[in-house]
């Protein structure tokens, strides 16, 4: 099997300029922003826009958080190519192709299923 990508670690970098109302800590309004807590207006819609002022102006009675980092990283497994041509996420133990083939976490080919052993 060709390894067409291999695994990988994803981080993302992602802040939020947060508030909450100030009789209901368990809710309120977060807005996309830069680590420095400058909005990120062209993801926004009006009405994002618009709730961020209010927020802002004291329109809304609500407590402001400041910047806090939303930032995460997730696993992507590694996609190789069967002998078929299939592309295969390898992501289990056992890795099934539609062809019938399967591939181990590593790529590489195994036997079929019916000459494994039973495991006792």
């Amino acid at each position: 099997m060709k390894i067409l990508e291999h695994s990988k670690t994803v981080h993302v970098e992602c802040y939020q300029r947060s508030f909450y109302w100030s009789n209901d800590s368990n809710s309120g309004f977060g807005f996309y922003c830069d680590k420095d807590g400058t909005i990120i207006t062209e993801e926004a819609s009006e009405n994002r826009i618009a709730n961020y002022e209010k927020c802002l102006n004291g329109t809304y009675d609500v407590i402001d958080e400041g910047v806090k980092d939303c930032s995460h990283s997730y696993f992507v497994h590694s996609i190789g190519e069967c002998s078929c041509g299939r592309q295969i996420e390898l992501a289990h133990f056992t890795n099934d192709c539609e062809c019938g083939l399967l591939y181990n976490s590593c790529g590489q080919q195994l036997a079929p299923r019916h000459m494994w052993e039973e495991n006792c």
